[in-house]
């Protein structure tokens, strides 16, 4: 999807910068993410699950894949620590996650699945599979082997420094 911008706003704007923007890596990043999410809450939703909202759905992930400590899952997704422990209320309220002590260090809580969030997460583990196989369809065994690949790659640390801007 692309948006028509007013072209007296970007008159002294460079064309491959224009089209740059509505082709950007972050958008597209946004728009399948947002994908696999929206996809996802329907077909959960069709199999009897109360709807997740973005935050939930995202903190479920996180836990999903071992990341246990609020502040981590904070961290990952830009929010306070106050704001996971909000978003994480309705969680163990609906039974989908347990805090529990850790082990090594006996101040802190780790967010853990309780047994509903074990069975949404086999619901969500097929329904994503299914994702996948629509996909392949879509992009390709070899371009989804790529994106795979690309997304499971370790980015590194951010840069410290923002790239200079160019003013040629």
């Amino acid at each position: 999807m692309t948006t028509d911008i007013d072209p007296e706003l970007i008159k002294d704007i460079k064309p491959e910068v224009i089209e740059a923007s509505r082709a950007d890596l972050m958008g597209g990043l946004l728009r399948a993410f947002t994908w696999m999410d929206q996809h996802l809450q329907k077909n959960l939703a069709a199999r009897g699950w109360e709807a997740l909202s973005r935050t939930e759905s995202q903190i479920m992930v996180y836990i999903a894949q071992g990341t246990r400590s609020p502040v981590e899952i904070a961290r990952a997704l830009g929010l306070s620590p106050q704001a996971i422990n909000q978003a994480s209320k309705p969680l163990i309220k609906r039974g989908l996650i347990t805090l529990e002590p850790d082990p090594v260090d006996g101040r802190r809580k780790l967010m853990c699945p309780a047994e509903s969030g074990i069975s949404i997460g086999i619901d969500a583990a097929e329904i994503i599979t299914g994702m996948e196989q629509e996909l392949e369809k879509r992009l390709g065994k070899k371009q989804l082997e790529v994106l795979r690949s690309c997304l499971a790659d370790k980015w590194g640390d951010l840069p410290d420094t923002p790239p200079t801007k160019s003013n040629g």
